[in-house]
């Protein structure tokens, strides 16, 4: 879905949106939107258990706020994904976009639940 936002959002508007800035704004927030009512509600609605897939998402709560907190992951992961194409100076391909995102965010996700670990196990070994 990542690839596909990004064909959609920049190739798609780019004869709209001259603005690279611009552009990036609207593909990040199309990104958040994305992510919260699509990937998130279907990795919901196949699980089996209510928190079952809990820990393949960034924000796995359902309430208002986790709508503006994926749009704000989704521009971190956008900026990050942005310097790796800058770091190389290629063009954005949505393809290698989709995969430089979402590895961006697997890393991002293993890190919250390094911390989550830590943090159940220093407050009483829940985490072991």
């Amino acid at each position: 879905m990542i690839g596909a936002s990004c064909f959609f959002f920049y190739w798609g508007l780019s004869a709209y949106i001259s603005s690279w800035l611009d552009q990036m704004f609207v593909l990040g927030m199309g990104l958040g939107i994305v992510t919260d009512l699509l990937t998130n509600n279907v990795l919901r609605f196949i699980s089996s258990d209510d928190k079952e897939y809990y820990p393949y998402m960034m924000i796995p709560g359902k309430k208002y706020w986790t709508f503006f907190a994926n749009i704000l992951y989704a521009y971190l992961l956008l900026f990050l994904t942005i310097c790796v194409y800058r770091l190389f100076k290629m063009n954005v391909k949505p393809i290698f976009f989709g995969i430089v995102y979402t590895a961006f965010d697997y890393l991002l996700i293993k890190v919250k639940d390094y911390f989550v670990h830590l943090m159940q196990k220093k407050q009483g070994g829940k985490g072991e």
